[in-house]
This record gives structure tokens, C-alpha cells and sequence, in this order.
């Protein structure tokens, strides 16, 4: 059974912002390092994903310090983890270009404690109080004419040239930073500069618009079509929008949009009221179901969802009465559609969990497609597997209440 079907030809998004357009109009702008400053650092970092960190040199140049202590903040962390490899990389753009430049401006933007995190897990270093020109061991150096001398061992020749020469620009741009940094770990454990750089940046994405837990998790309560219709036939307090949040078009217009949120957004009178809702609720969402934001394939394919969930939400409102699209996105707004298509997902998802093993394993046996559509519905966001026979996908997002009134009617037929 197929959920998918032929789609009419619908009007085009093009001429929205994208990160590659958006990496277009930087840098054909007069002022590049002036109108970066307009763009909100979320979308910067998109355009630095599309580009691919080495050929983004450039465009890293440019930014601001603050602009880039965000980008790092994205890009550095998995789950609540310090990401060594992104570290790694980012140390090794400078070998990208002519000179040191982008290395110093890492330097200077990056959260300090995650620089001593590396020093406490990789740099052994012996103190003299008398200088002296003989290390302590073989591949000790000294920074200071042998007052100090440091051995790194990352256990990799490449990640020691690249830890040794950070530390070198550290000392030749402060000595009193370099001895605090070298310090440190005399008083902090890798897991406590961890935990701190964390909660730390946790804050500083707050402040950038990014939604905490509890607040994700209330963007995904349930809400129901009876609340809605409630709701609508009191034509109750209009919802809180935008929270005050700029755009990250390349969230919104990089992936895929549904049909219905398509007709919406190209209907509506105030676009970037739209489109701040709509980022925060794929910012709540990306909180929501933990994904890291360099994770960009998790990443594009949870916003699909996120946006097929809101077009389930307007066709159950659309079917339900007799407003227009505009009326009902007037009352209800875009975090009530997605909260009512979302629950309509997640009682899909109860729907699929009524089977037992042994019924599942008969299925298995009988008709491995069937199968593989209830694992797909079991899953904690219910997607559909991908039936494009040249996709290079396993799955693809449910984007329409045809879908899930075919996969509930399936459902039920197997059970």
C-alpha cells in the first residue's frame, strides 16, 4: 500500500532565503563585515554547514567575535559532550589560508574553559623555579626559555601539531592567560570545565533565541482538535507568535515544505511574523528530540517532519469548519497547528504500539513492507518509509492527513 501520490503542481518558494542565497547577497553586499552584522548567527552557521567549514574561511573572517562564540557553541558540542573532532577541525582552518588570523580569532571567541579541557585531558606540564635548558623528557618544549616546559600527546601526530601551536599563540598573545589556562586543571576536572562550558552555553543559545527544555516540551504538549474548534469558534486570544525572534530562513526554506504550510505562507499578509513562529517551533523541536545542529541530516529531516506536522494540523482544521486558512492561522497560530498535528502523529503512534511481538513477527514473516511501515509508525516522531525508488532515504516525513488516515486504516486492518 502506498501513502504517497502524484501532487499537482503548487507555486514556488524560490527567491526566499536559502543558505546559499543567502551566502550570495554576503558577499556581494558593498560591505560584507557590515551587513553580516544584520544576519542572526544561526543562519550564519547554516550557510557554514552548506558551505562546508574549509570553505568557509572567508566568510569566518568576517564575523564578529560574539557571532562567532555562537557558531562555535553550535558546532562544538554533541549532545551535552565536548565534540573533539569539530575541535580539532576548527584548529586546522587555519591551515586553510595565508596566516594566523583565523586561529586567533578562534582563540579569542571560544569559551576558555574549552580550551583548558584540552590542556587538562592532553598537555602534561613540569615547572621549574630556575630555568633550564634541559626538558624534563623527550618532546617536552618551552614556551618561556625553560621556565615551563609542556609535552602535548593527543595520540595523533596531526591534533599535536595543531594542540601546540594553539598553546604557542596563547602565550605569545597573553603569558599571564597561558600560565591561568596551564592552571587550571590543578583546581578543575575535565568533567567539571565540561559540565560548566556546557551550562554555559546552554545560556548563551537561550539569549540567542533557542528554546530550553521546558519550554520545548510545552511547544509539543497535546492539544487537540476539540480545543482548536473551541478555540477558533471563540475566536479566543490570539497565540504568542514570534517571541520577539528573527528569522533563520535556511531552516525554513532549505528543506522541503508541505503543501499546506506552502499555501499559507505564500497567502499571509506579515511573512516574517510566519517565519519567526516557524523558527522557533524547528528550534523547539531540534531541542526537543536532542539533535545536534551540526547534525544536519537529522537535522533537515526532523524540520520535514515538524512542517508536515503543521500541515496536518491545518487540514484537520481546514476539514473541521468553514473558515479560510487565513482565519484559522489568525486565532490559532503556527504553534497550535503543529501541537494539533503532532498529537494527531502521536495517536498514530499509540495505534501502532497495540501490536504485540508475536503478531509482529508473523507480520515480519508474512509481508516485510507492512512491517517496516509499523516499525516506521512505532518510532517516537512517526515518519513513513521512502518509497522514491532513487532516494537516497529510508524514510520521509508524513505531510498530509491523507497519510495518516491511510496508515491509521492500515493499522487497524492488520490488527
Amino acid at each position: 500500500m502506498m501513502f504517497s501520490s502524484d501532487k499537482p503542481s503548487e507555486p514556488s518558494l524560490v527567491g526566499f532565503k536559502t543558505s546559499s542565497q543567502l551566502a550570495k547577497q554576503i558577499f556581494a553586499a558593498d560591505l560584507p563585515e557590515q551587513f553580516i552584522r544584520t544576519i542572526p548567527t544561526q543562519s550564519l552557521y547554516c550557510i557554514i554547514q552548506n558551505l562546508g567549514l574549509e570553505s568557509s574561511g572567508d566568510l569566518i573572517e568576517i564575523t564578529t567575535t560574539e557571532q562567532l562564540r555562537l557558531i562555535l557553541d553550535f558546532d562544538l558540542w554533541e549532545a551535552d559532550n565536548i565534540d573533539e573532532g569539530k575541535f580539532w577541525s576548527w584548529l586546522a582552518l587555519t591551515d586553510s589560508v595565508a596566516d594566523l588570523k583565523i586561529l586567533q580569532k578562534i582563540f579569542q571567541s571560544v569559551d576558555l574553559k574549552i580550551i583548558a579541557f584540552f590542556i587538562s585531558k592532553y598537555i602534561t606540564s613540569v615547572v621549574f623555579e630556575d630555568p633550564t635548558d634541559a626538558p624534563p623528557d623527550i618532546n617536552y618544549f618551552t614556551p618561556d626559555k625553560g621556565s615551563t616546559w609542556i609535552k602535548v600527546d593527543t595520540g595523533d601526530e596531526e591534533n599535536n601539531f595543531l594542540l601546540n601551536r594553539l598553546i604557542a599563540l596563547i602565550f605569545e598573545t597573553s603569558a599571564d592567560l597561558f600560565y591561568q589556562l596551564l592552571a587550571i586543571p590543578m583546581v578543575s576536572t575535565q568533567s567539571q570545565l565540561e559540565e560548566e562550558s556546557y551550562n554555559d552555553r546552554e545560556k548563551r543559545l537561550t539569549t540567542e533565541g533557542i528554546p530550553d527544555k521546558e519550554l520545548a516540551a510545552e511547544v509539543h504538549a497535546p492539544f487537540y482538535l476539540k480545543n482548536a474548534q473551541e478555540k477558533l469558534a471563540k475566536l479566543g486570544d490570539r497565540e504568542q507568535r514570534g517571541r520577539d525572534i528573527l528569522p533563520i530562513t535556511p531552516l525554513i526554506y532549505n528543506s522541503d515544505m508541505a503543501s499546506p504550510l506552502k499555501r499559507l505562507f505564500l497567502s499571509i499578509k506579515n511573512l516574517e511574523e510566519c517565519e519567526s513562529e516557524l523558527t522557533f517551533i524547528l528550534n523547539a523541536a531540534i531541542v526537543r528530540w536532542n539533535i545536534d545542529f551540526h547534525d544536519s541530516d537529522s537535522m533537515n529531516f526532523l524540520l520535514e517532519q515538524v512542517k508536515g506536522s503543521i500541515a496536518v494540523g491545518i487540514e484537520l482544521m481546514e476539514g473541521s469548519n468553514n473558515s479560510d486558512l487565513a482565519e484559522i492561522y489568525e486565532v490559532l497560530g503556527l504553534q497550535s497547528l503543529y501541537r494539533l498535528g503532532f498529537t494527531r502523529l502521536m495517536q498514530l503512534h499509540k495505534e501502532a504500539l497495540q501490536f504485540s511481538k508475536d503478531h509482529l513477527r508473523v507480520i515480519y514473516d508474512t509481508n516485510k513492507d507492512d512491517f517496516t511501515l509499523i516499525a516506521h509508525i512505532q518510532e517516537p516522531f512517526p515518519s513513513l518509509p521512502c518509497y522514491e525508488k532513487h532516494s537516497q532515504h529510508s524514510k520521509q516525513a508524513i505531510a498530509s492527513l491523507k497519510e495518516v488516515n491511510d496508515i491509521s486504516a492500515k493499522l487497524k486492518t492488520l490488527l
